[in-house]
């Protein structure tokens, strides 16, 4: 008879843990794309492209975003369930009915495994996929719009290297560092 008991506790903390997932899955997901808006909206839109072409560029950048918060989105939910578990006793009165913590954490670990399975299949099918669509898109970008260039990371600070002459005769290599504006740095 401890069979459907432990059924429907299973499935009780897997319900408990599904909401939390999907909220932290969609947040990340929508923080992480205005931020990635931000940075890119103003050379999109300030070359003209349309509309359509620049909600494309956004929309091949989910999968990867995604595939990053993914794994956070499970963290957040575990600790926000588990907490909220503990806090309504719920964890102390299975503890007392004679349950395991071993026992509640099992069904976490079939749809860990779940999850994994389906972040593996995500990460090895749909993302190299949209990356490659994503950069053969940026680069028709670039070469229909020639003025057009997307940077990967600016940086305030840039390191160069200078070659110069040696007192002996022999070339050098001294690092410079410049800032945005190309004025050299003191310290190398």
């Amino acid at each position: 008879m401890a069979r459907p008991t432990v059924r429907i506790l299973s499935r009780y903390i897997l319900r408990q843990h599904l909401p939390p997932l999907g909220y932290a899955v969609a947040a990340l997901t929508c923080a992480m794309l205005v931020n990635q808006v931000a940075k890119q909206f103003g050379n999109l839109v300030g070359k003209g492209l349309p509309w359509g072409i620049i909600v494309e560029v956004f929309g091949l950048s989910i999968p990867f975003i995604v595939a990053m918060t993914l794994p956070m989105a499970v963290l957040v939910a575990v600790l926000y369930t588990f907490s909220h578990l503990a806090a309504d006793n719920e964890i102390t009165a299975m503890k007392a009915s004679g349950i395991s913590i071993g026992r509640l954490l099992l069904p976490l670990l079939g749809g860990a495994t779940a999850v994994t399975v389906i972040a593996f299949a995500w990460n090895d099918q749909l993302l190299p996929r949209s990356n490659h669509a994503l950069r053969t898109l940026l680069v028709d970008i670039q070469r229909k719009k020639p003025t057009f260039q997307l940077k990967e990371r600016s940086r305030a600070l840039q390191s160069h290297v200078l070659l110069g002459q040696s007192h002996q005769g022999r070339r050098r290599e001294q690092p410079v560092r410049t800032d945005a504006e190309g004025r050299i740095s003191r310290r190398p």
